[in-house]
């Protein structure tokens, strides 16, 4: 595998685990959101810190993002791997530093049969017309007190 650039082997290596987030955090190993759960990418991975951050986020930041990240120190940006996926992007600057999560957003789309998401997906089937209620716990009324 030929990387374009250097953040793309963990982009790789996420899909690959089939994880849905990555977090880039000055001061943690790269972590994944699998199956609602954080795990290290790797690890055996080392720390990130801030110059390691600003080497992997740099070269595909577009320049519009790069002048609002300066200025606001977070911004939101898509970047894609061909064949792979594209990446749903937010980089931020907080109390250690910069960091960053992103999403997959997988290149081929699932359909309502596919496992993953065919509770959900097959109930919108479902709807003829007028407003689709997707299934799930109902909101609790909140309950005001009168004051005394």
């Amino acid at each position: 595998m030929s990387d374009a650039h250097p953040i793309d082997r963990l982009f790789h290596a996420m899909v690959q685990a089939g994880a849905s987030d990555l977090h880039l955090c000055v001061g943690s190993p790269p972590i994944i959101r699998k199956d609602g759960r954080m795990q290290a990418l790797d690890p055996a991975a080392g720390v990130l810190g801030t110059q390691d951050l600003v080497q992997l986020l740099a070269p595909i930041m577009p320049e519009m993002n790069r002048k609002e990240f300066s200025e606001r120190h977070d911004t939101d940006f898509a970047y894609e791997i061909p064949e792979l996926a594209r990446f749903r992007a937010n980089a931020f600057v907080d109390r250690r530093g910069p960091g960053a999560v992103f999403r997959v957003i997988p290149a081929k789309i699932l359909t309502a049969e596919q496992p993953v998401s065919r509770r959900r997906s097959s109930s919108y089937a479902a709807c003829r017309k007028g407003s689709c209620w997707s299934p799930g716990r109902p909101a609790r009324a909140s309950r005001r007190r009168s004051a005394r």
